[in-house]
């Protein structure tokens, strides 16, 4: 049976990243984290970050901020955070996968929204302003190359979590 191929940025580390949401009800709450922060410090033999950083870092990652931080906010965040090399100029194929929906090497408009869920209340407006900002700055032609959408993440990763 062929392999689905992924839909969404969190389906890209939904498997390596499942065990945070401990009880396994969809969204993770602060203790998990507290308690997954102070594990990962003890294992690796360093200080754990205080609550209030951790809590920080939640808040940083509750992509559409309603105050909860659901797996796929989460998963999101990660990906959009290791997806961008700073020294490559191209995506990794399996991201890049995930935004060509159709296979033919480029990225719409469509596809360029839909597999970046929910951003919040301006998210959809976000997502339009970095496709038309990349297309402006380089071909014009309506579609996302794999360096433009290198760029675009790139932009978009600025933009959500603040680096």
């Amino acid at each position: 049976m062929a392999e689905t191929q992924p839909r969404m940025l969190s389906d890209l580390a939904r498997g390596d990243y499942s065990f945070v949401d401990v009880n396994k009800n969809g969204v993770i709450e602060q203790e998990e984290i507290n308690n997954l922060a102070k594990q990962v410090a003890q294992e690796e033999g360093f200080v754990a970050p205080d609550e209030e950083v951790v809590a920080f870092t939640t808040r940083l990652f509750d992509l559409n901020q309603d105050g909860k931080l659901v797996v796929d906010e989460l998963l999101t965040g990660i990906v959009l955070e290791n997806a961008v090399d700073r020294d490559e100029v191209t995506v990794p194929e399996d991201v890049f996968k995930v935004f060509d929906q159709d296979g033919d090497g480029f990225v719409s408009r469509k596809e360029w929204t839909t597999p970046l869920g929910d951003l919040g209340a301006n998210g959809e407006a976000m997502k339009d302003f970095v496709f038309d900002r990349v297309q402006y700055l380089q071909r014009q032609d309506g579609k996302l190359d794999v360096a433009e959408t290198r760029n675009a993440l790139s932009l978009l990763r600025v933009a959500v979590l603040g680096y």
